[in-house]
């Protein structure tokens, strides 16, 4: 990866585990085909995604290797996750984001994503209904909520004009429970991206990023999804 300033968008479950109780606490990769790449179902993938899919599943082939860009495979595996629902994916996407954040200091937006995919791993978690009473099952799912808006929050306090971080905290946050997390910093996110976007001299730095269709496409979508719901002119 040559600027941090790039974005690399990608944009029923099968485990490679057995479904012992430590199935769903192990983070076990996604299960494997017969040539040993990783196994994606599309069980649970909504029409209009498969592209996303399609392109994400590409840059995990060529990224995910020995000498890859860690950053590329784990925001492809997290668009995989995504889109697929399957938890093992978020979980690889955390461990593969986590490593870019070793290989690349400082740079904020590995930091949101692999927060994101915290919420994501929250999503998806292999455990529904009643057995979330159970303290175990749930407190994990409450742990990797919490742990992922702190991840994203730091990564906004880290790069503050980045409209990237900023974007992928407005559109988590905004997703999750109100009784878990406090939304107001995606309403913040929210406002000062819809700013940005109608005046990018407001943030010169990352100019070239508001006036692309890449970035642009995702936050409008966002942004009608969110005063969708929140009645938020």
């Amino acid at each position: 990866m040559t600027s941090k300033k790039r974005i690399r968008s990608g944009s029923a479950p099968l485990f490679a585990c057995g479904f012992a109780l430590s199935t769903f606490l192990a983070a076990c990769a996604p299960a494997t085909n017969d040539d040993g790449t990783y196994r994606i179902s599309t069980d649970a993938v909504e029409a209009g995604e498969e592209a996303r899919l399609n392109e994400a599943t590409e840059i995990w082939a060529e990224e995910s290797g020995e000498g890859g860009d860690p950053f590329s495979a784990g925001k492809a595996a997290y668009d995989i996750a995504s889109v697929t629902h399957d938890q093992r994916w978020a979980r690889e996407a955390n461990r593969r984001l986590a490593d870019a954040r070793d290989v690349l200091p400082g740079f904020a937006q590995a930091t949101a994503y692999q927060g994101s995919a915290q919420s994501l791993i929250a999503r998806d978690y292999p455990v529904r209904g009643v057995f979330l009473i159970i303290p175990g099952p749930g407190y994990a799912r409450m742990y990797h909520v919490w742990r992922g808006v702190a991840l994203m929050n730091r990564a906004v306090k880290e790069a503050p004009q980045d409209p990237v971080v900023r974007l992928v905290r407005a559109a988590t946050v905004s997703r999750l429970p109100r009784l878990l997390v406090n939304r107001g910093p995606a309403r913040e996110d929210f406002v000062i991206l819809e700013q940005w976007a109608a005046n990018p001299g407001l943030n010169p730095e990352y100019a070239e990023i508001l006036t692309s269709e890449e970035w642009r496409r995702p936050f409008f979508d966002e942004l009608e999804a969110y005063k969708a719901e929140t009645g938020d002119s």
